[in-house]
């Protein structure tokens, strides 16, 4: 049985599942250090209400909101773009990828409108825009983008799961075959495996339901993390039986 190869090539996959939530948000990030060191400094001189200093600083905002949008935008597609690429094996899962995917077609929807308002905006009204579109990303966007990666880790984790199951069942068989199920040690290694595999499956059904109910985000990465937790002891289990049978029946 090549356990151990199987068993490390699921720990990669597993930290590069749970890294791909922290890594989306990472490549999301957009930098306007630069715009808004520039606008510090024309803050400075419109302080004097020098109507051209005045003017320097509404534009210096529009441009800092349209490069905020854009970003925005850039960001909820390809969190899209992602949802749509995934395999959803699971019929009731295809519900609610869709809902994942409206509401991001919503949040793109409403960074353009944002963007095509800038044109005829005040200084006071970019202020206020500015302090709207915060709030909204904190209280709308980012639960929902969180939501989503969610989502899109989870659907990777059914592929790992139901080789989990395959890799039992297989390991049964050779347990069976070689008339090994009455030694102890064996038995113990098997009967672990075979909960781990339980709790698998029963942790990822409640991160189902967890994002099915919108929870929030730090809820559903937990249980999905949990799961993903069960299908690496399972593998554990299964080189720690692989070894023990090679005591009692050499290869």
């Amino acid at each position: 049985m090549r356990i151990r190869s199987l068993s490390i090539g699921l720990c990669a996959g597993l930290i590069t599942l749970l890294g791909a939530y922290s890594a989306r948000a990472a490549e999301s990030e957009c930098r306007f250090g630069e715009q808004l060191d520039a606008l510090a400094a024309v803050q400075k001189t419109a302080a004097e209400n020098s109507l051209e200093a005045l003017r320097a600083e509404l534009v210096l905002r529009k441009n800092i909101l349209s490069s905020i949008t854009d970003c925005g935008i850039r960001d909820a597609k390809n969190l899209l773009r992602g949802l749509n690429l995934v395999a959803v094996s699971e019929q009731s899962a295809a519900p609610l990828r869709d809902q994942f995917a409206a509401r991001l077609n919503q949040a793109i929807e409403y960074y353009e409108l944002q963007k095509s308002r800038l044109d005829d905006l005040g200084l006071q009204a970019t202020k206020d825009t500015a302090k709207n579109m915060r709030e909204w990303r904190r209280s709308i966007y980012t639960p929902l983008a969180d939501r989503a990666g969610n989502f899109i880790i989870w659907t990777k984790n059914q592929a790992l799961i139901r080789a989990a199951k395959n890799r039992l069942s297989q390991v049964n068989q050779t347990i069976q075959t070689l008339k090994l199920a009455d030694y102890e040690e064996v038995k113990n290694f098997w009967s672990d495996a075979e909960r781990n595999v339980w709790d698998a499956e029963r942790l990822n059904e409640d991160a189902r339901s967890s994002l099915g109910r919108f929870d929030d985000p730090e809820v559903s990465l937990a249980i999905i993390k949990n799961s993903l937790q069960a299908l690496s002891l399972t593998y554990q289990n299964f080189f720690d039986l692989s070894e023990s049978v090679k005591q009692i029946v050499p290869l």
